[in-house]
């Protein structure tokens, strides 16, 4: 759970390759209380968020520590109780009462424990820009993309990743 949690939180805003997967590498390798959500925050509350993300200040420490003790208090304590959680009515809006999570953030986790979503970020959104289509709201994006990409045979896992790979090659 640790790693996922961080995974989520870090992803917005850094280099996925050279920031994010080395932490989140890290922490799934180290912190072998942190399999449970109730052992990462204990980690975090001993060590700091600071120390457990490899980061200096800024709102993701905030986030990291919101976010945890949210699934503490929802009973999620493994990767199999977020599964179930976020396949629940009205868990997406409860998720993004948390300070720092948004809509990307809530598909993000949703592809980290393996369900169906296209976690919209300004990739995705720079994609849909140069397709012609003039939709710049990430719950819409998500639906039009998943939809085309059935049309095609693709869930929406892996229209995320094709998008993604590809326009992130592009470079900005």
């Amino acid at each position: 759970m640790g790693a996922k949690l961080a995974d989520a939180v870090l992803q917005s805003g850094f280099t996925y390759e050279t920031v994010v997967r080395p932490r989140v590498e890290r922490i799934a390798a180290d912190c072998s209380k942190g399999h449970t959500t109730s052992g990462f925050l204990a980690i975090l509350k001993t060590e700091g968020a600071a120390k457990v993300l490899k980061l200096k200040a800024g709102r993701k420490l905030r986030t990291i520590m919101e976010i945890t003790q949210f699934f503490l208090d929802q009973r999620v304590e493994t990767t199999a109780d977020l599964r179930s959680w976020l396949q629940s009515a009205g868990s997406a809006s409860k998720l993004m009462t948390v300070y720092g999570v948004g809509p990307k953030t809530v598909s993000f986790l949703k592809l980290l424990v393996g369900l169906d979503a296209i976690a919209v970020d300004v990739h995705i959104l720079r994609f849909v820009e140069e397709a012609g289509v003039d939709l710049k709201d990430p719950e819409l994006v998500e639906i039009v993309l998943t939809k085309a990409g059935s049309k095609v045979g693709l869930t929406g896992a892996q229209v995320d990743q094709l998008v993604w790979r590809a326009m992130a090659a592009k470079g900005s």
